[in-house]
C-alpha cells in the first residue's frame, strides 16, 4: 500500500474547488464507496475492499472466540462504562492511568469501548466531553483496528449511527474520522474504510447520502490525507496531521502500572442444548439456552399477564428470543426454535451476544433508538424495521420488545418477538397499560422521526415522566427522537441502552 501511495504525484481531491453541479452525472450518481474507490483511483491508488475475516485484513476480530487463551482481553463492565459515559474527562484519565488496560476493553463478542464510545458520543447532546473521550481512548493505545463478529469495525457504528437530526451529530461525525485518521496514519484509516462485514458491507455502505449531506466531505478529506501524506513522506516533511480541537494532554501515554488478569465469566455459553419448560399443564414452552435454571425460575415466578404471553407464543409457535437484563450488553440467554427457522443462525451463534448482529446498512437507526429507549425505560416497544438473516438476505421485522418480571417487580429479562402477531400484540398492550406499563408506538405515518409514548395516568391526572411535555391529562404526548441517555440500553443497569 505504501509503495502504491507513492506512485504518482498528489493531486486536489478530484472534486476539490468543484461545485456539485459541475460533478460528472457518474461522479454525482455513483454511491459513496464507488466514489471513494473512483478518487483514489484517480491518484494512482488501487484498492479492493476486505473481506470479514480474511486472514490478509489488517482489520482483526477480536471476539473471544477467535482469541486463544493468552490473548485474553479486559472485559468491560458496567461500572467501566459508567464512567467513561457519565464521568468527567478527569474521572476516565484517572482510570486509565489505574488501569491502562481498559482502553481495550471488550464484550465477549468484539465490541469496544471505542465502538460504544463513539456511538454514544453521536447520540448525546454533550458531544465535545465524548469526543475528548474518544481522543483520550486512542492516544492511551485504543485499536481501533479491530471488528466485533458481525465483522463491524468503528466506522461502521460512525457512518451508521451518525444520522440527524441533530445536524451537530455530522460534525461530531467527522470529528471521530479526524481522530481515527490521525490515529492510524493513511494504512490504517484507508482499511478501515474498506474493510466489510460478515455480509460484505463497508462502512461507506451504511453512509446515507441524503441524511448525511457531507459525505463527500469526509471522503476527499480521506483520499486527500493519503496523497497528502504519501508526498509529504516523499519530501522528508514527516506527517501530515488534521488539526486537533482536543486538549493537550501529556499524561494519556502512560504504561500500565501492572498486568490484570482478565476476567471472563466462567460460564460463557459454548453449545446451546434444548430445555422444555412448562408453562401451564396443556403448554410446553421451547427454548434453546445454556441459562437453563435461570430461564426456569423467571418463567417460574412469571407474572399473570407474563405467562400469558408465553402461553399466545407457544400457541403461535412464535419466533423470539430473551435477553438478560442485567447483562451490560442485554446478550441473549435463550431463542425459541422457530427463530433459528427465520433467521438462519443455530442457537449457537447467538447465545451470548446481544441483537447488534441482525442489524444492517438498511436499518433505520430511529427504530433502533426506540428500542434503545425502551430498554433504557423497562418500557415495551413496538417497531417495524430492517433486519437480516444469517445469508444475508434481508426481511421486515414487526418487532416487539417487552420486559419480563419476577413476582417482586424487578425485570430480569426482556422478550423480543418477530413479527409479533397481532393480536398478541393489541392484548399485550391492553394489559400493560392497564396494569401502569409504559408503551412506546412507532407510527406508520411520522415523518420526522417522531413516535407517540402511551403512560397511564397517576392521580394527577398526569405522569410526571420528562416526555409528557404538558400536563394536562393527555395520555398521548411526543417521545424525544433521541433516547434519553442516547446510547446502548444496556449499559446502565435500568437507564442503560443496546444496539
Amino acid at each position: 500500500l505504501s509503495s502504491l501511495l507513492r506512485a504518482r504525484p498528489p493531486a486536489r481531491s478530484h472534486s476539490e474547488g468543484m461545485s456539485s453541479s459541475s460533478l460528472s452525472s457518474s461522479e454525482s450518481t455513483a454511491t459513496p464507496k464507488e466514489y471513494f474507490l473512483n478518487a483514489l483511483l484517480g491518484h494512482g491508488i488501487k484498492i479492493d475492499p476486505m473481506a470479514f475475516n480474511n486472514p490478509q485484513s489488517p482489520v482483526t476480530c477480536v471476539a473471544l472466540k477467535f482469541r486463544t487463551e493468552d490473548e485474553l482481553p479486559q472485559m468491560y463492565d458496567r461500572d467501566l462504562l459508567e464512567v467513561m459515559y457519565e464521568g468527567s474527562v478527569e474521572d476516565v484519565k484517572n482510570r486509565i492511568k489505574d488501569e491502562g488496560r481498559v482502553v481495550n476493553a471488550q464484550n465477549k463478542n468484539g465490541e469496544t469501548v471505542l465502538m460504544k464510545v463513539c456511538r454514544r458520543t453521536l447520540t448525546t447532546k454533550t458531544k465535545e466531553k465524548g469526543l475528548q473521550v474518544v481522543s483520550l481512548l486512542l492516544k492511551s493505545g485504543a485499536n481501533p483496528s479491530v471488528c466485533c463478529d458481525s465483522g463491524k469495525n468503528v466506522l461502521h457504528d460512525v457512518f451508521w449511527t451518525a444520522k440527524p437530526p441533530p445536524s451537530e451529530v455530522l460534525r461530531a461525525m467527522e470529528s471521530i474520522v479526524d481522530l481515527l485518521r490521525d490515529h492510524t496514519g493513511k494504512n490504517g484509516i484507508l482499511e478501515l474504510m474498506l474493510s466489510q462485514d460478515k455480509h460484505g458491507y463497508t462502512p461507506l455502505d451504511y453512509v446515507v447520502p441524503s441524511q448525511q449531506p457531507n459525505w463527500r466531505r469526509v471522503v476527499d478529506r480521506v483520499v486527500a490525507w493519503a496523497t497528502e501524506e504519501a508526498r509529504n513522506e516523499d519530501e522528508g516533511q514527516g506527517d501530515y496531521s488534521s488539526s486537533s480541537f482536543l486538549e493537550d494532554d501529556n499524561n494519556t501515554k502512560e504504561e500500565a502500572a501492572k498486568e490484570e488478569e482478565a476476567f471472563l465469566d466462567s460460564s460463557r455459553p459454548g453449545r446451546s442444548e434444548m430445555d422444555q419448560i412448562a408453562v401451564a399443564p396443556s403448554r410446553v414452552l421451547e427454548l434453546e439456552t445454556c441459562e437453563r435454571s435461570l430461564v426456569r425460575d423467571v418463567v417460574a415466578e412469571a407474572s399473570p399477564d407474563d405467562r400469558r404471553l408465553l402461553l399466545q407464543l407457544c400457541s403461535n409457535s412464535a419466533s423470539f428470543l430473551m435477553s438478560d437484563a442485567r447483562d451490560p450488553d442485554a446478550i441473549i440467554v435463550a431463542v425459541s426454535p422457530n427463530f433459528v427457522a427465520c433467521t438462519g443462525y443455530d442457537a449457537s451463534d447467538v447465545i451470548g451476544r446481544n441483537c447488534r448482529f441482525l442489524q444492517g446498512p438498511g436499518t433505520d437507526t430511529r427504530q433502533v433508538e426506540l428500542i434503545r429507549r425502551a430498554l433504557a425505560t423497562s418500557a415495551t416497544v413496538s417497531v417495524s424495521l430492517l433486519n437480516y438473516r444469517k445469508t444475508g438476505d434481508t426481511f421486515v421485522n414487526n418487532f416487539l420488545l417487552t420486559p419480563l418480571r419476577r413476582a417482586a417487580g424487578d425485570v430480569a429479562f426482556f422478550l423480543g418477538i418477530q413479527n409479533c402477531p397481532e393480536d398478541v400484540a393489541q392484548d399485550r398492550k391492553r394489559r400493560l397499560l392497564a396494569s401502569g406499563h409504559a408503551w412506546i408506538d412507532d407510527l406508520d405515518d411520522f415523518d420526522d422521526g417522531a413516535t407517540t409514548i402511551r403512560i397511564p395516568l397517576d392521580d394527577h391526572g398526569y405522569d410526571d415522566d420528562d416526555d409528557v411535555d404538558k400536563k394536562n391529562g393527555n395520555k398521548h404526548a411526543p417521545a424525544r427522537k433521541r433516547p434519553r441517555d442516547d446510547d446502548d440500553a444496556q449499559d446502565n443497569n435500568n437507564n442503560n441502552n443496546n444496539n
